[in-house]
């Protein structure tokens, strides 16, 4: 009891202590600093404000000032509108673009003409339902039927893409001759019956070129092949380069030139011709050169006629139009063309340079190599 009465008195006196302490900084800050300070009052404590502030303080803020947190606010989501409306915007405009595109009409297959460079022996010609004779350098055309009879044999050249024999007691249909923008040649033959030798030059990968006969379909980008058809079976020796083979019944063979193709009825393909079918269908090979030199000037001059060369100017260009790159050509007597093969048959190449398109025996090229 004793310890705890002395602890209160100590209270006591120290609360004594600070206010003598708090009545001595008063009057020391009322003769400083406030010399018409009002006397003290005990209840200041209850009083309010406590300590006196420039009016300033407690001014309501400025217009701007009470705008500023709003307007920061509106600033953000006009950001926010605004990005909205240019993603959707940009958005919009590559729809518009997709559906042009979906909607814009596809290239059209324009019909050209080919010709025939020689005939020999009896051959019909059905355009139109209408029965006919044929001569040399006669015109043809898409949906043209030509027919060789007995001891007949007709030799075309099909625009630049190569040529075609028709040998005797043989039917074929031109379903379709046409080009695409002036670059992608289409030829689509019908062999009903009969024997017929094909060398068609390389052109752009798009391009077509397709025999058809009641057994099989048989597309090729550049090769030189026979075909023989009979009532049964169809027959295919390739000579050069590669056919891609798809019989009636939808199996397919690539057929090169170690791969001889038969197709019967049932769309069964095999690999091995009967011996005498291949010496008739290389016989026929051999017997058909490229072109005759009159057929070969004509292309030339068919060629450097074309419209596809107008505006050529670089290399590059050139390879961009041909869809190939410029190769370089070395001749045995130390001539040199830079250029874009633009077909390549047995024995013979048409190079394109920038200025001129040139025809070029194989036997007189030392060497191709590509430029880059």
């Amino acid at each position: 009891m004793l310890f705890i009465v002395q602890g209160e008195q100590m209270k006591e006196q120290n609360h004594e202590i600070e206010f003598r302490k708090f009545e001595n900084d008063l009057k020391k800050i009322q003769e400083e600093h406030i010399p018409t300070l009002p006397e003290y009052n005990p209840e200041w404590i209850n009083a309010t404000p406590k300590v006196s502030l420039d009016d300033s303080v407690f001014e309501p803020a400025s217009p701007w000032r009470q705008r500023l947190p709003a307007m920061g606010s509106a600033a953000a989501l006009i950001l926010i509108i605004s990005g909205v409306a240019l993603y959707g915007y940009l958005n919009l405009i590559e729809q518009k673009k997709d559906l042009a595109q979906s909607q814009a009409p596809a290239p059209v297959a324009q019909p050209v003409k080919g010709f025939v460079s020689n005939v020999s022996g009896k051959i019909r010609l059905i355009r139109s339902n209408k029965d006919g004779s044929l001569d040399r350098n006669a015109v043809i055309k898409e949906r043209d039927t030509l027919i060789a009879e007995t001891g007949g044999q007709i030799d075309l050249i099909l625009k630049k893409s190569g040529s075609l024999r028709v040998f005797s007691e043989s039917s074929v249909t031109i379903q379709e001759l046409s080009h695409v923008n002036g670059e992608e040649s289409r030829i689509v033959l019908l062999l009903k019956r009969g024997k017929t030798v094909h060398r068609h030059a390389k052109e752009l990968s798009r391009s077509l070129y397709r025999i058809e006969t009641p057994h099989l379909v048989a597309e090729t980008i550049g090769t030189a092949f026979a075909v023989s058809v009979t009532e049964g079976e169809t027959y295919l020796l390739v000579q050069e380069g590669a056919l891609r083979v798809v019989s009636s019944a939808g199996s397919e063979i690539i057929a090169d030139p170690g791969t001889p193709v038969v197709v019967g009825s049932q769309g069964k393909i095999a690999t091995s011709l009967p011996k005498k079918i291949t010496t008739q269908l290389t016989r026929a090979l051999n017997t058909i050169e490229d072109q005759s030199q009159n057929s070969r000037e004509e292309i030339l001059n068919a060629i450097n006629s074309e419209k596809q060369f107008a505006g050529i100017s670089t290399e590059g260009e050139l390879e961009k139009r041909f869809d190939r790159r410029v190769e370089i050509i070395e001749t045995n007597d130390g001539r040199e063309y830079r250029g874009i093969v633009l077909s390549e048959t047995k024995g013979k190449l048409i190079v394109r340079s920038l200025n001129e398109t040139i025809l070029l025996d194989r036997d007189e090229i030392k060497r191709i190599r590509y430029s880059r």
